[in-house]
C-alpha cells in the first residue's frame, strides 16, 4: 500500500472564462467527502433495517486557505466564480503523471472569510455537484486534458 504525504496535494479549478487555475499556493487543507445514499426501504413488521443499495453519489469539496485581496488572488477568483458552475482536479500526492486525481464539474456554494486580530485572514469554500459524476484516475491530467 502506498502511503502519501498531504504536503504534496494540488487543485487546480476553472475560472469563469474557463481557465485552469491553480490554487495549491493559496490553501492549506483540501477535504473530498463522498458519500452514496442508502434509502431505508424498511417495511413494517421488521425488526432490523434494510437499504436499497446503488443510490445517488453525492461529494463536496471543501478548501481552505489564506485570504489575500488583491486583483490576483483568492478572493477576487471566488467573488467571480460563486454560484457558476467549474470544473475542477484535486490530486492528492500532487500533480505527478503517476498520481491519483479526482475531476469532476462542480458549483461554487458559498465561500467564507475570517479576520482575527494578529492572526492571518482565513477563507474556506465548498464545491457541490453540478452535473455528470465524479472521475477517479490513476493519472493526474493536465489543464486541457480532463475536460
Amino acid at each position: 500500500m502506498s502511503k502519501i504525504t498531504a504536503r504534496n496535494a494540488s487543485i487546480y479549478l476553472d475560472s469563469v472564462a474557463g481557465a485552469c487555475t491553480s490554487l495549491t499556493v493559496e490553501l492549506n487543507q483540501i477535504t473530498l467527502r463522498l458519500s452514496n445514499a442508502a434509502p431505508e426501504i424498511s417495511p413494517f413488521g421488521n425488526t432490523t433495517v434494510q437499504r436499497l443499495v446503488g443510490g445517488i453519489v453525492d461529494y463536496e469539496l471543501s478548501c481552505n486557505g489564506y485570504s489575500g485581496t488583491g486583483a490576483a488572488e483568492l478572493d477576487a477568483f471566488l467573488n467571480d466564480l460563486k454560484g457558476s458552475s467549474t470544473v475542477w482536479v484535486f490530486g492528492p500526492s500532487g500533480s505527478t503523471a503517476s498520481g491519483v486525481a479526482y475531476s469532476a464539474c462542480g458549483v461554487l456554494l458559498d465561500y467564507d472569510m475570517g479576520f482575527t486580530t494578529n492572526d492571518a485572514a482565513t477563507m474556506t469554500f465548498r464545491v457541490r455537484p453540478f452535473s455528470g459524476s465524479i472521475n477517479r484516475t490513476q493519472e493526474f491530467l493536465w489543464a486541457g486534458q480532463w475536460r
